[in-house]
């Protein structure tokens, strides 16, 4: 009993600090920072390298202890990315601590209208942060300029071609993101320009060949949103396609042909302690598979936040009064050399959550994680593979690690991945057992994104980086670290620190 009465003491302290910290400003809001004592007990932010580096290494003698630490970290990031604050925005909607974070479009007008603007300018803002189609999205297409490129490119695949012949239409919703960082990663930012080209060909002649370390306690995330009419929210029971686990087919496994439905009560009557869905699709709603939008964290979009998403989509998608409806979420921290990754997706079952998460990384879900956040799973990634390798020099033998949002990766194939070196052996002992990863449902958050880079290369294409899934990746002699369009292709690329939002969102080419 006294130790329920701490937990919940020291639980209200923290959401107390938060607020205190951030007061509720009628001209606007800032970014809050991330909270520094939720009260589970081992989690801190940020956590020392050495002793994260410590979990990976245990590892291989002591498993279950040393992922217990790492999921651990990742809820306990999780929890501090979805406290409420008191701030809020005109349509009243109160705001959670990741969604006062800044987008590069905000850091972009800062550094093109707020001469000097660093890491201490101060900003408030008046609206969400635009709802944007996802840059890997438009990324498939450089998968030809790739291959124009003669980058060799692996098409025999090992694994399950079973891809499903149906399609489904109902219960799928126009897919739109944001992104956002925290105050030390936006500051980091600012301070060395890392969104101006003129800045980043300035490392490149020097000779260095990455952009300057992100502080450790620096956060980067991508809220995945979809948008559901108001009418449909509002008319009862709203279908809604969930991820029920992974399919390996070389065609991807996208959402339009995952195979369950819930449905989203937007009345908020139904019971909040199920876990079923309509496998079949044609079940219609009942007790077991309707949940209530309060599951879901969302928000209500007001004539601006529509206007933004249409104007970024190219149509009318959105209106005023349509819901934005998070589905996942990627996470990484600089806490780390090669950064921590977890992704988090909505689940019916928070108890028995799909691949690439599962029912032990739930149980460790600590109890300060309740209401809409506690029906996200995690999906976890702070290596390439098991045993861990080293930054450079490792072994591209070793046990997969999958981690990846369903909703944005598992829909890529075979034609979107560069596949040299992407073997990873399951058994060292055993050739046959050879996995060549080469789908979105094969994926590691840190394969992919160490291949995050810049070059000044001109080309009619754009910048020809490729995708990888799960794989090791040598960070010093990766191939993918010299530049294709160079003679002899012996010019580095300029190495983003992981993260390719920064050459998603550069000012100028």
């Amino acid at each position: 009993m006294k130790k329920t009465i701490l937990i919940c003491t020291i639980f209200v302290v923290v959401i107390c600090l938060v607020r205190c910290n951030n007061a509720v400003n009628s001209g606007g809001f800032a970014p809050v920072a991330f909270p520094t004592n939720l009260g589970i007990p081992g989690f801190i932010f940020p956590t020392d390298s050495q002793n994260i580096d410590a979990w990976l290494t245990l590892e291989q003698t002591d498993s279950i202890r040393a992922l217990d630490s790492i999921y651990n970290h990742g809820w306990g990031i999780w929890a501090g990315l979805t406290i409420k604050t008191t701030d809020t925005i005109p349509s009243n909607d109160t705001l959670l601590v990741f969604e006062t974070w800044d987008s590069p479009g905000f850091l972009q007008n800062l550094l093109n209208n707020t001469p000097g603007a660093s890491a201490g300018t101060a900003h408030m803002k008046t609206i969400r942060n635009s709802l944007r189609i996802p840059n890997q999205l438009k990324h498939i297409k450089r998968i030809n300029v790739i291959n124009f490129q003669g980058t060799p490119f692996i098409k025999i695949f090992h694994g399950p071609s079973n891809c499903p012949q149906t399609s489904y239409s109902k219960g799928i919703y126009p897919l739109l993101v944001t992104v956002e960082y925290n105050g030390p990663a936006a500051g980091h930012i600012l301070n060395n320009k890392l969104f101006d080209t003129s800045a980043l060909n300035t490392i490149l002649s020097t000779g260095v060949d990455s952009i300057p370390d992100f502080p450790n306690n620096s956060i980067a995330i991508k809220p995945t949103y979809e948008i559901i009419p108001k009418s449909a929210i509002q008319s009862g029971k709203t279908p809604f396609r969930i991820w029920t686990g992974p399919n390996f087919c070389q065609s991807g496994y996208g959402q339009n042909v995952w195979g369950g439905l819930v449905y989203i009560d937007g009345t908020n009557q139904e019971h909040t302690n199920n876990s079923g869905i309509d496998s079949s699709g044609n079940t219609g709603p009942n007790n077991t598979n309707t949940y209530n939008l309060n599951q879901f964290i969302y928000y209500v979009l007001t004539a601006a936040d529509a206007d933004s998403a249409n104007a970024n989509f190219g149509v009318t998608i959105a209106h005023a009064g349509d819901y934005a409806v998070l589905v996942g979420m990627h996470v990484t921290t600089r806490e780390i050399e090669r950064w921590t990754w977890q992704s988090f997706f909505w689940t019916p079952d928070i108890n028995m959550p799909a691949t690439p998460s599962d029912s032990y990384i739930a149980s460790r879900r600590p109890a300060q994680i309740t209401g809409a956040p506690a029906h996200y799973a995690m999906a976890i990634g702070y290596t390439f593979s098991w045993p861990n390798q080293p930054y450079t020099g490792g072994n591209i033998s070793g046990n997969v690690v999958y981690a990846y949002n369903p909703f944005l990766e598992a829909g890529f194939g075979t034609a979107i991945f560069d596949a040299s070196g992407s073997a990873t052996l399951v058994n060292p002992k055993n050739t046959a057992d050879t996995t060549i990863n080469l789908v979105g449902c094969a994926s590691n958050c840190m394969s992919c994104h160490a291949l995050s880079t810049y070059t000044s290369s001109a080309s009619p294409f754009g910048q020809p980086n490729p995708y990888i899934a799960d794989t090791y990746v040598d960070m010093l002699t990766n191939a993918n670290f010299k530049d294709p369009l160079s003679k002899f292709s012996q010019k580095k690329k300029l190495k983003l620190d992981f993260l390719w939002s920064i050459d998603d969102n550069l000012l100028a080419r």
